[in-house]
């Protein structure tokens, strides 16, 4: 366990250069049944799909499941950027499965 805080911190501190000089900042995937955490740094121009399929690529068998993404109780929208979902440095993305 505290592997996965050290990667948290170390991931959500970590900052990336990206086109048109935004900085980056880290925010976090968890599964609703603590399956995974999984740290990512993003930019607020990205698009949250991008993001999900990065961490499906990294957890092949949720590309099975019907998914939706929560973050501070709102349901976000896939094909909007992280900005217009309201996300901010170190919010947590709950990846949560239709049953």
């Amino acid at each position: 366990m505290s592997q996965i805080k050290n990667n948290l911190l170390f991931n959500s501190n970590q900052s990336k250069t990206y086109s048109g000089n935004k900085y980056g900042f880290g925010i976090t995937f968890r599964s609703i049944n603590q399956d995974f955490i999984y740290p990512i740094v993003c930019n607020q121009k990205e698009l949250i799909s991008r993001l999900e399929e990065e961490l499906y690529d990294e957890y092949p068998k949720y590309k099975e499941f019907n998914t939706y993404l929560t973050c501070n109780g709102i349901v976000l929208k896939r094909f909007k950027t992280v900005e217009e979902n309201n996300i901010k440095k170190g919010d947590a993305i709950i990846v949560n499965i239709m049953e």
